[in-house]
């Protein structure tokens, strides 16, 4: 929810570069509660994704500013967020399978999200509700395939993989909106 207020503060470009570094925090948390040394092909790769982050939000980053620091700081709390349920999942899935934390994960998100809204926001049942059928269906769309399987496939991977692995798709987010934004 942080992100969701957040972003409407700030620039896109802005939060992609704040969630390139959670494969960086990653790492560190890694190496620590592992006690194991970060191979160079962990570091570069992570640093070749800073390194690509930079790159592909630079031009928008100059275009569109730096966004405000209200929502910078929503988005820097948003990241921590990241963090910590990356680190959460990784331990709750040694005995809740990724479906259960999945759907945990999507009501707990949906309430706060609605109070949040309704709170913040005011009644957004009257925009929701003149939705024409594209509209409808569009958020039918990023609701189920975008949210539920996209949910569903970070906690497989967090449960079957690495969470350093697994955040390091938010440089794979990067590039998509950085193609899709040139195109």
């Amino acid at each position: 929810n942080f992100f969701i207020f957040g972003i409407g503060h700030t620039t896109s470009a802005v939060s992609q570069l704040l969630y390139g570094v959670v494969p960086v925090f990653m790492l560190i948390e890694q190496a620590i509660s592992t006690n194991t040394k970060i191979r160079f092909r962990q570091l570069a790769g992570i640093l070749f994704g800073i390194a690509g982050t930079f790159v592909i939000v630079l031009h928008p980053v100059r275009a569109s500013g730096l966004g405000t620091l209200y929502g910078n700081t929503l988005l820097l709390f948003a990241v921590f967020c990241w963090f910590l349920y990356l680190l959460a999942t990784k331990r709750i899935s040694r005995i809740v399978a990724p479906m259960e934390i999945t759907a945990a994960t999507a009501f707990v998100t949906w309430v706060v999200a609605l109070v949040a809204t309704v709170t913040i926001e005011g009644n957004p049942l009257s925009a929701i509700a003149s939705l024409s059928i594209v509209g409808w269906l569009t958020l039918l769309f990023v609701g189920i395939v975008l949210s539920i399987i996209m949910w569903y496939l970070y906690n497989f991977g967090i449960t079957y993989g690495s969470t350093l692995v697994t955040s390091s798709i938010v440089y794979l987010n990067t590039v998509t909106a950085g193609v899709a934004g040139y195109l």
